[in-house]
């Protein structure tokens, strides 16, 4: 081999040296601006680890201050009431039994309202697997734990199925969205028909009422807090917005098709599990 070529092939490899020097200290850097990047991260994750504990903490107390705190109160005033129309009934005149009416009235949405917004409260955002659920045994306890005029019929069309769901959300799921079907009906035979249908990947539940129905200009807010359409503001709360969280808590959709004074039908998706 002559010199020069000898010459070449050590600048050759002194290059390759110098490029492997360079490619080795690039490596070294990111690791540690990886490093330092994970320390960042593991710290602002610690950081926010403390804030939602804090913030569940809080949310707690909150909830006391709600289902506590603030219903006493409005059963005392309730009750006072109560012994005030009884004890006056002698003297007060029809105005003066209608203002005392609309204080009942008022005392009534706002419980609703408090009891909507603890139940609310308390509704996780955070899926977790739960136990298998039989959604008719569940339904059967939330006919027995709301009020069901005689005039008023429910017809549950088919077998409800089984899925794994908290029972609690389901069960709230149910009375409210049954709740609000019984608050719009003013007819003297009323009836809800509950129907599921079930599809490839999910169950599709409808709740059908011949109620009053809702106008096409407040059909896309009813799902938000504080909403009626029944006409009975004692009754606007924030039942459907109830239902709106659970349903989306367990990746389902809810919206409702209605007319005008020919009832609504309401539909909400929940994933087979």
């Amino acid at each position: 081999m002559k010199l020069n070529e000898i010459e070449q092939l050590e600048k050759l490899l002194i290059e390759e040296i110098k490029l492997r020097k360079t490619a080795e200290e690039r490596v070294d850097q990111y690791i540690k601006e990886h490093g330092k990047l994970k320390e960042k991260f593991l710290i602002k994750n610690q950081k926010l680890s403390r804030d939602l504990d804090n913030s569940n903490s809080e949310l707690r107390v909150y909830e006391k201050l709600i289902s506590h705190d603030l219903k006493s109160p409005l059963r005392n005033i309730s009750a006072l009431l109560t012994w005030f129309k009884e004890d006056n009934k002698e003297l007060l005149n029809n105005i003066s039994f209608e203002k005392v009416d609309l204080i009942e009235k008022s005392l009534l949405k706002m419980d609703n309202l408090v009891s909507g917004m603890s139940i609310y409260s308390g509704v996780s955002t955070k899926f977790s697997t739960n136990k298998e659920v039989d959604l008719n045994d569940v339904l059967n306890d939330v006919l027995d734990s709301i009020e069901i005029s005689k005039n008023l019929k429910i017809v549950k069309c088919n077998n409800l199925p089984k899925l794994k769901i908290s029972k609690s959300d389901i069960f709230q799921l149910f009375v409210n969205i049954l709740n609000n079907a019984i608050n719009a009906i003013d007819n003297k035979e009323g009836e809800i028909i509950l129907n599921v249908e079930e599809h490839k990947t999910k169950y599709i539940f409808s709740v059908k009422d011949n109620g009053v129905g809702i106008e096409e200009k407040i059909s896309s807010v009813i799902f938000e807090p504080f909403q009626s359409y029944s006409g009975q503001e004692e009754f606007a709360g924030i039942g459907l917005f109830i239902v709106k969280k659970i349903v989306e808590k367990y990746g389902g959709d809810v919206w409702v098709s209605s007319e005008k004074s020919k009832g609504s039908i309401f539909y909400f998706t929940l994933l087979k599990t």
